[in-house]
């Protein structure tokens, strides 16, 4: 099911509505490159939803231009030469019967795509954005474990298992058993920004938490960590993630 929302001369803002059982609340979502969604209790009628999306309406015609401004900034490859990761470079391959797909060898990334799609159409940014998420995983895989343990040796902060994954929001975590998740596109910052979200992470190992005694504690072992993490948010994950 789908309201819109119309707001004087703006082009209608489209929301899924989905009910589900056991819910108490309505809960509105605007993310960016996902659709506009509703949760709402079975019981709701719609004109309750219609309601709540009145009292919401200042708040969610907001949330939707910064959605939409995010959206447009999302990073466009116009040539070969754009593709690139650490070790790896783009070699974009356009011919009348190609199947959409990569290959990554040692240092190249090796696209293929129907000639007559142009570069800049959605699937073959798509296409992309994945293979280069593929080189990042390569890259992740052969750096941050030495990187982890040498950073845990340093500061005495030992953990449990490193795990590598794609991650939609998080750069890390730190798991109760003392596991470490980190982001595979850790691989598209600068190497200081890699070891502060390591050493965050560590760190998170004896104290669970973000309290005072943790920040003061991360500046000791990570100076500048405060300048880390403003830095931090120059980069958005959404940019990248499908």
């Amino acid at each position: 099911m789908q309201f819109s929302l119309h707001d004087n001369d703006q082009p209608p803002i489209d929301i899924a509505v989905r009910r589900r059982r056991g819910l108490r609340r309505i809960s509105l979502y605007v993310r960016p490159f996902q659709p506009i969604r509703i949760s709402a209790p079975r019981g709701v009628s719609d004109r309750q939803i219609l309601k709540f999306l009145q009292s919401q309406r200042v708040w969610l015609i907001r949330k939707v231009e910064e959605k939409r401004i995010i959206e447009e900034s999302r990073e466009r490859y116009p040539d070969a030469q754009s593709i690139r990761s650490r070790w790896h470079r783009g070699e974009l391959v356009a011919a009348p019967d190609a199947r959409p797909g990569f290959h990554i060898d040692e240092h190249k990334i090796r696209i293929s795509y129907p000639k007559q799609l142009p570069i800049h159409d959605e699937s073959v940014q798509r296409l992309i954005r994945m293979s280069l998420t593929e080189a990042y995983r390569l890259e992740a895989k052969a750096i941050l474990p030495s990187r982890v343990a040498a950073l845990s040796q340093k500061h005495q902060l030992p953990f449990n298992q490193l795990r590598i994954k794609n991650m939609k929001t998080r750069w890390g975590s730190c798991s109760s058993r003392q596991n470490i998740n980190l982001n595979l596109h850790l691989m598209r910052l600068p190497d200081r920004l890699v070891d502060y979200v390591v050493c965050h992470e560590l760190l998170h190992t004896v104290i669970p938490n973000h309290s005072p005694l943790y920040w003061q504690r991360l500046e000791q072992i990570c100076p500048g960590a405060l300048s880390c993490r403003r830095q931090l948010k120059n980069y958005c994950l959404s940019l990248w993630v499908d």
